[in-house]
Order: C-alpha cells, then structure tokens, then sequence
C-alpha cells in the first residue's frame, strides 16, 4: 500500500514540475501575413496558400497541433481554412508556418464590387482565428489586419490628367501643322505687288 501512495506521488510531482512553466493562460501568439500565393484558380472555387509568420511572446514554448483560420478583405470574409500541421514555436521565438485556404465566386465577385464603387480603392485585409495547443484543452485567439492602397488609374489604365495631356498635345500638333501649312503656301504662291512689279519691269524693256 505504502508503494502504491509513493508511486502516485511521484506521478503527481512529475505532472506539477511539467505544468509549472506553464501559466494558467499563456499570452496570445502574434500572427501576421508574410506570403500569399495562388494554387489553384476553378471556376467555382480557388485555392490559395499563406505564409503565417507566428510570433510566440512567452518565455516557454508552445506546440500547436492546429490552426483554424479566415481571411476578410474590407470586413468581408474572402477564404477559410484549417490546419492540422504540428510545429513547436520556442520561447520568445518566431516560426513561418504555411497553409491553405479556400474561397469560391461569390465572395471574389461581391469583393470586385465594393472595389468598383469605392473612389479610393482601399484594400483592407484581415486574418483572425484560432490556434489549438498540443496537450491541452485550450485554444488561443489571433487577429491581424493591414491595408494595401490601389492605384486609382488601374482601371481605366491613363489618370484624368494624364488624358488631358494627351488632348492638350493633340491639339497642339494639329496648329502647329496649320502654321506650317500657312507658311509653305505663302512661300510659294507670289503676292499681288511682286507680280505687277515684274510687268512694268517687262513694259520697260
């Protein structure tokens, strides 16, 4: 009996030293964008892969057994996805994990409208989600958002003062040729005073 209690007491000390770094909470991982890249472009669905770069602000390190995860463009849910890959983030370490996420017509089409209406096209993005920890029934929360500006030129491909430009240099070229034309023509065709010049020279001789 006394070996049975010592033996369950060593159980516990183990347990307790191997819980002793850990908080009650740990501090919620950093996780912004670093890379996005197209896989898969259908016509229903499109397929997508991120570079997470996650970030871990504690002293211990955390093992994620998986990740679940979506991206809003403009407060718009654009893709999702989810993540089985385990990977060990160290203490005050930084790991680029890389996933998928999946999006369909719809929501590009919904996308490409509020990017038509807007005078500024402003892109905003947004990744939030869920992180689940190896080993322990908890899941800590992220969220990063950035913005990316649009040339407002991109649509019609020249910018109103670039076409106003091009309509002022038009017109110029236009004058300019009338002018040359005037003058070549008044070089060529002799005035009224040469001419009768030339018949009383003639009525002389």
């Amino acid at each position: 009996m006394r070996r049975r209690s010592g033996w369950a007491l060593a159980v516990g000390l183990v347990l307790l030293s191997g819980c002793a770094g850990w908080p009650a909470r740990p501090e919620q991982p950093r996780v912004s964008l670093a890379g996005l890249e197209i896989l898969e472009l259908g016509v229903l669905e499109q397929r997508y892969r991120l570079a997470l770069r996650v970030e871990n602000p504690n002293p211990f390190p955390l093992p994620i057994a998986g990740l679940d995860y979506r991206v809003l463009l403009n407060e718009r849910t654009f893709a999702t996805g989810v993540s089985r890959r385990s990977v060990v983030i160290p203490g005050f370490g930084t790991r680029v994990i890389e996933v998928e996420v999946t999006s369909n017509l719809l929501r590009i089409a919904a996308h490409l409208q509020d990017l038509a209406r807007a005078e500024e096209p402003l892109l905003r993005y947004r990744l939030a989600g869920r992180i689940r920890l190896r080993g322990r029934a908890l899941t800590l929360p992220f969220d990063y958002s950035g913005e990316v500006r649009l040339s407002p030129g991109g649509r019609s491909g020249l910018r109103p003062d670039s076409r106003q430009r091009a309509r002022a240099a038009t017109t110029l070229s236009r004058r300019s040729r009338s002018r040359s034309h005037s003058a070549s023509a008044a070089r060529t065709e002799p005035s009224a005073d040469s001419s009768a010049a030339t018949w009383r020279r003639s009525l002389k001789a």
